[in-house]
């Protein structure tokens, strides 16, 4: 019994170390097998481009391009592809309308069709019939019901007439109020519109209870300003005292120094590129050859610039290769949360957005 027990327990383990021992596999899969990327992109007549990203011996391949055909995106594992996204398969002509010749036919098709059949179906033309007499009587009838109706209101009103009613006379003094009443309202007449002064009050000082004189709001103005330029002061001089630490610059000092060391790692190991430009304005062509000039240096083994100064021309090509290892890029950002110093200016950041 303790043997079989044994054995199974045996098992679990070895299952649980397979298991530890593939997470570990894979977790040094993703972190020490780099993701490698290359691309080109050119412009003559039209732009091109086109962009690789693979990983594993391409496993996993992603292809972004961009041509004639618009922008396509396409994601492959061994070989098949699970996402392509290169427009909309519907047909087209040439100039990208959709060709809708069968559906104008079909329209036509079915007009003829009804009409065939109106014809040769007297039932229809019964039908037809029918309702068109219907609709003729319910006419009729409402033509007498509003008749009716019409006949009724009459005889009502000839009943409850105001110049019958018994002991009412109508008279020319009844006539004259009558007209007198219709006439304008003498009595609504135009709000008159207040012509005062309307100054504002006058500011009291809250300490003594007095009105303010000019040149006492401009000794407060003096006050206020003074104090909003003392409060500026004390608040660079605080600023200064953090910057002045030590631990402050080396935290920033280091923070700098892992980022660029990141930027260099993920930047093409491999890069050509040819650009010939110029532009409509010469100064516009010289401002650009100075601004390309000033970064120069990191590129000048790698790329070539070509300006025109005398026509407007914009074409070129560019070639570049690379490839970025998770692992390294984790490994500065620890070195970055771990340091002590970049601890201390996270936190003073942090204190300074509250406050």
């Amino acid at each position: 019994m303790l043997s079989v027990i044994l054995m199974i327990l045996k098992i679990i383990g070895i299952v649980l170390l397979s298991l530890l021992g593939l997470v570990l596999f894979l977790l040094l899969l993703v972190l020490a097998v780099p993701v490698r990327y290359r691309g080109k992109a050119g412009k003559a007549e039209a732009i091109a481009a086109d962009v690789h990203v693979t990983w594993l011996l391409h496993l996993v391949h992603l292809i972004v391009s961009y041509g004639e055909e618009g922008l396509v995106k396409k994601i492959k594992i061994f070989g098949f592809a699970l996402k392509d996204k290169s427009g909309d398969s519907s047909k087209k002509g040439d100039d990208g309308t959709i060709e809708a010749g069968e559906s104008d036919t079909g329209t036509t098709d079915t007009c003829k069709s009804d009409k065939v059949d109106v014809k040769d179906n007297p039932a229809a033309v019964d039908k037809t019939d029918n309702i068109s007499d219907n609709k003729a009587d319910s006419k009729a009838d409402n033509k007498a019901e509003t008749a009716d109706k019409n006949k009724k209101a009459e005889t009502v009103s000839g009943k409850f007439d105001d110049n019958k009613l018994p002991g009412h006379k109508v008279g020319k003094k009844e006539n004259k109020k009558h007209k007198k009443k219709s006439g304008p309202d003498k009595t609504d007449k135009p709000d008159k519109i207040d012509t005062t002064d309307k100054t504002e009050p006058e500011e009291i000082d809250p300490e003594t209870g007095e009105k303010q004189s000019f040149f006492d709001k401009i000794e407060a103005k003096k006050t206020d300003i003074a104090e909003k330029l003392k409060n500026i002061y004390n608040k660079l001089v605080h600023y200064k005292e953090i910057i002045d630490d030590p631990r402050f610059r080396n935290g920033i000092r280091y923070a700098l120094n892992r980022l660029f060391a990141a930027l260099r790692h993920m930047m093409p190991r491999r890069l050509r590129g040819w650009a010939h430009y110029g532009f409509e304005d010469p100064s516009t062509t010289g401002y650009i050859t100075a601004a390309v000039g000033a970064t120069y240096g990191m590129f000048s083994d790698h790329m070539k610039f070509e300006p025109d100064f005398e026509n407007e021309v914009l074409e070129g090509d560019i070639e570049f290769r690379g490839h970025v290892r998770l692992g390294t890029v984790l490994f500065i950002a620890l070195q970055v949360i771990l340091k002590k110093d970049c601890r201390f200016v996270y936190k003073t950041i942090k204190a300074e957005g509250k406050d």
